[in-house]
């Protein structure tokens, strides 16, 4: 098993771009419900625009989606020189304050499905930020170990989905930062509904819960490609005046859906839309 996946894997590094596009247009084909996913969702968060506008929104993001996938495959095989020269952050000092912070409090990476996430992973970790991940483990375990390793490549560790709470509060006693993904749709008995793009999205708890427990410094970053390298925007965000109020899960999570959004509107190509983000309403609205 082994040496078939190592064969998969030095096959698809090396594949040209075209091939990506050309699986994920099949792929759409085969599953003609997630373009009426993408159309349902960018009517949601630009109801001004034409459909015209939107349709073209949506055609940049089937290409960028494919350089996101290829991307992604290749970012565990990058070396720290190559991320030097090809990823930038935006804000170095901003690093600098979060490895000095994540020394007293531990850290939580908030992320999102814009860009390729698994660089920021990489960048992170590669310049002195001990970031582990929040992920879903693969079904089959040999697999799994096999693909988590790789993501881990450049340092921290896979924590489980099922076990996120208790292996997150591990990592960031530890003093180390926990990379978390708060853009997926979740069920209602585990939501926060906050608005985004002005509509309720059912939101993940476990950011807010962290660090009502921990304090626990809070940097929201993503990744977009600029020419030739990756640009990194980190931006901390303040949340120590709400701490206290007893609407702290919900008001956290809009500050960080704020931002979501600024980001999104700036880079929309780069969302991946095909995601039923607001598929659970609170009143079972049904959306798709």
């Amino acid at each position: 098993m082994l040496t078939i996946l190592n064969c998969v894997e030095w096959f698809l590094k090396r594949l040209p771009q075209f091939f990506f596009r050309g699986a994920l247009e099949i792929y759409l084909l085969l599953k003609p419900e997630l373009k009426r996913v993408a159309q349902v969702n960018l009517k949601i968060a630009f109801p001004d625009l034409t459909e015209f506008e939107r349709e073209r929104i949506y055609k940049h993001h089937k290409k960028e989606l494919a350089q996101i996938f290829a991307d992604m495959i290749r970012a565990p095989y990058h070396d720290p020189k190559w991320v030097k020269e090809n990823v930038v952050f935006n804000d170095p000092a901003l690093v600098s304050q979060y490895i000095e912070e994540i020394k007293v409090t531990g850290g939580v990476s908030a992320t999102a499905h814009i860009g390729n996430f698994e660089i920021i992973l990489h960048a992170l970790n590669q310049n002195g930020v001990v970031t582990n991940f929040v992920t879903r483990a693969f079904k089959q375990k040999f697999l799994n170990e096999w693909w988590q390793k790789r993501r881990a490549s450049s340092g921290g560790s896979a924590i489980d989905r099922k076990g996120a709470i208790k292996g997150s509060l591990r990592a960031i006693q530890n003093k180390e930062s926990v990379g978390i993904l708060f853009d997926q749709n979740v069920t209602r008995n585990f939501a926060s509904f906050v608005p985004l793009f002005g509509k309720n999205a059912a939101t993940t708890k476990i950011i807010p819960l962290l660090l009502k427990k921990t304090k626990a410094s809070l940097v929201f970053w993503t990744v977009r490609p600029a020419e030739s390298k990756f640009i990194v925007e980190g931006r901390k965000i303040d949340y120590h005046d709400i701490l206290e109020d007893e609407e702290f899960t919900e008001k956290l999570l809009i500050r960080l859906h704020q931002e979501l959004e600024r980001r999104i509107r700036e880079y929309p190509e780069g969302w991946f839309w095909f995601h039923r983000r607001w598929r659970t309403q609170e009143f079972n609205e049904k959306v798709y």
